[in-house]
């Protein structure tokens, strides 16, 4: 068994708390591809139902596309001045990557009848999904898993980040020609902040209020 060399808690608090919702950012600095590639990887890495991975990526760094995202959401400068925009897309449509997800278990001797039991269990989710009509909403969970993993780990690289949705789902989808099945649900701005931005205290509930131990 692979074994890893844990991250200090005290590292892990100072990121998080060092991290905010970037209003600016520096426009003249760039995120290495290294860094960029190490979210991304996070976010191909982070949990999803099934393993199916139920949402799209799309990277946007040229600068007439970012500044058309940003008159789609509503004049926030974030799109503009990051350097790269991730837009995360709710993907409902699974079948393909289940098949391909079964022939990788099959493939990594996985027993037939665990097989069975997965292809029954994504039939069943499926199916309630598409009765209840909440396949769009049960994907769209999915992604905003990823993008949670994205948001810290650019923090643990001294990263800043901004999620946002309020923008124009439909009109960021032209911008981008999404295909049919593609959905824009978050948007995440990625680059390093202005000297400028004003960074406000953090605000949050205490421990003892948000959490309950039972």
């Amino acid at each position: 068994m692979s074994t890893i060399t844990p991250l200090s808690a005290q590292s892990i608090l100072d990121a998080l708390r060092w991290r905010y919702a970037t209003k600016e950012f520096d426009s003249s600095r760039k995120v290495s591809d290294e860094d960029v590639g190490t979210i991304l990887e996070a976010i191909r890495l982070a949990p999803t139902s099934q393993g199916l991975q139920p949402f799209q990526i799309m990277v946007v760094t040229d600068a007439a596309t970012r500044h058309a995202i940003r008159k789609a959401a509503f004049d926030q400068v974030q799109p503009e001045s990051a350097p790269h925009v991730l837009v995360f897309c709710a993907r409902p449509d699974t079948g393909d990557r289940a098949e391909r997800l079964f022939k990788f278990a099959r493939q990594n001797q996985t027993p037939e009848e665990s097989i069975a039991k997965m292809r029954k269990n994504h039939s069943i989710v499926t199916l309630l999904n598409t009765l209840t009509m909440s396949r769009k909403s049960w994907a769209t969970h999915q992604a905003y898993i990823a993008l949670g993993y994205a948001t810290m780990t650019a923090a643990l690289l001294g990263i800043d980040c901004c999620a946002i949705e309020g923008f124009s789902h439909g009109r960021v989808a032209k911008i981008l020609k999404l295909p049919k099945g593609l959905y824009p649900v978050a948007l995440l701005a990625v680059g390093y902040r202005s000297s400028t931005d004003e960074v406000r205290p953090k605000y949050r509930l205490p421990m003892e209020e948000l959490i309950v131990r039972v």
